[in-house]
């Protein structure tokens, strides 16, 4: 389903959590995905607390992200969520995104940065002690989720003070245990009247988070990001006023090296040099035209026009292109916002002309499900609705390595030698003088490479807005469900 969890999870296609669909299938022609990606540094001395700050952008035209992971450097000191009180102040989430706002054109452009945008929080990473994304029951507002509110008084939203349940359903082991992250933060803002929560969290080196990632330990620290409860296998679809999530897409992360009361919570390693790792996956496109399936109304069929711009190859502008609209002509009764009357407007409907609305569930159609899987019987959806997909059970749409790039970028800090090495000639680094001013490390856009290692697919890393901002209005649910219930 496309932008299924609320209004801001529809429109939650601009902010990260999850994927959607990343499996191996019938050879096409995929859009473009070249994203660029940038890292800095506050400081590059060896064992000093530093700011990190990574970047992640996908330039306009290209297909959105469907996945990524950051890995950071096994030796990097960070501190256990445990450790720092809860509340602290540890970084911040910034995005620019591109929308498609009631069925209109993916051209409108929402800014989350600064003040709007996501003030990150140290949170619980007690796993036992857990809240309802969706319960409402405890607040004294009906109108707002518990987790957005401060029941007990004490200055921190309940998101921050107890683990969403949702979690341990979504990021568990080879045999459905829930995985301990180390550290867990967690930000709120509200975007078009609705609460919008992103979490980030940090696991150990070799962390088992799916099949498709790799958790090689020499990797160093899986990192993610999750938007509202996108990936939930329990999430219950619903139509929202958000309707696309589209590039361009720029977005920032920035993690605090020490917060402001001066708790210590990310540390440079020793002298040396050390490699950051980014895995990003792109959508699916199936029908080769450019336009992923999750911005795609017609995902089987070339489009006549660019889903990006207004009117084109969609005469009556109801949301259809022409390549799959029944009637295109705005003179005869051709205007139709919900073709299939199925509660869902066109372009957030993964079946837009077949009904699979609310009134469709517990039906063969259901409503927006989309329960594609591989050949191991795991759940790999492809955005294309079951009701109307060809290949209902079979994903449809490129292999996952030709939507794979593996980004990586090293980083020298202090001497860039490690104790007991020798140097080489013409590669010491000029020393940052400690400073704690902004001091590029020369990462710049970092080039992406061809993956050898398999993309996962499920929830967007801590390079911040990306994941964001990809969560939610393209991934499917039950991301990282490893296999059909």
């Amino acid at each position: 389903m496309r932008l299924r969890i609320t209004a801001v999870a529809s429109a939650a296609a601009v902010l990260l959590a999850l994927v959607v669909a990343l499996g191996s299938s019938d050879t096409v022609h995929a859009g473009t995905f070249n994203p660029d990606l940038t890292l800095t540094l506050s400081g590059t001395d060896a064992d000093a607390p530093r700011d990190v700050t990574f970047g992640f952008n996908v330039p306009s035209g290209d297909v959105n992200f469907a996945a990524i992971v950051n890995y950071w450097p096994s030796d990097w000191q960070i501190t256990k969520g445990g450790d720092i009180p809860l509340g602290t102040g540890v970084g911040q989430l910034d995005a620019i995104a591109t929308l498609g706002l009631i069925n209109g054109p993916c051209d409108n452009v929402l800014e989350l940065t600064g003040t709007a945008g996501f003030p990150l929080k140290n949170a619980s990473i007690d796993i036992n002690n857990t809240l309802e994304f969706l319960d409402e029951s405890g607040g004294t507002d009906e109108f707002r989720q518990d987790w957005a509110e401060d029941l007990d008084g004490n200055g921190n939203i309940e998101a921050v003070d107890k683990y969403p349940a949702f979690i341990n359903r979504l990021i568990t082991d080879e045999s459905d245990n829930p995985q301990q992250p180390i550290r867990r933060s967690a930000g709120t803002a509200i975007v078009a009247g609705v609460d919008v929560l992103i979490q980030y969290l940090i696991y150990d080196p070799g962390t088992f988070i799916s099949k498709n990632l790799p958790n090689d330990a020499s990797l160093g620290y899986p990192s993610v990001i999750l938007l509202q409860n996108i990936g939930d296998p329990d999430a219950v679809a619903q139509p929202g006023t958000i309707t696309d999530f589209c590039s361009p897409l720029t977005s920032t992360a920035i993690n605090k090296g020490m917060a402001d009361d001066g708790t210590v919570l990310y540390r440079n390693p020793g002298d040396g040099k050390y490699t950051f790792t980014v895995i990003a996956v792109g959508q699916a496109d199936t029908d080769g035209d450019g336009a992923e399936n999750g911005l795609d109304v017609c995902p089987l069929t070339a489009n006549q026009g660019d889903p990006r711009i207004k009117g084109d190859g969609d005469l009556d502008e109801d949301g259809l292109d022409a390549a799959c609209d029944p009637n295109d002509d705005p003179l005869s009764g051709g205007t139709n916002s919900d073709q299939d009357l199925d509660g869902y407007l066109n372009r957030q409907d993964n079946c837009p002309t077949v009904a699979n609305g609310e009134n469709e569930t517990g039906t063969p159609a259901g409503n927006q499900e989309d329960n594609d899987v591989d050949a191991a019987g795991d759940r790999q959806p492809d955005q294309i609705g079951d009701a109307c997909d060809p290949n209902a059970t079979t994903f449809d749409g490129e292999p996952l390595a030709d939507r794979t790039v593996t980004l990586t970028k090293e980083v020298v800090i202090g001497t860039g030698v490690t104790p007991g090495q020798t140097p080489t000639p013409g590669t010491t680094p000029t020393a940052s003088g400690g400073g704690g001013g902004p001091v590029d490390t020369g990462v710049g856009a970092l080039a992406p490479a061809a993956a050898s290692i398999p993309g996962w697919a499920a929830v967007a890393s801590g390079l911040g807005g990306a994941g964001l901002l990809g969560s939610l209005g393209t991934f499917a649910a039950r991301l990282f469900r490893r296999r059909d219930d």
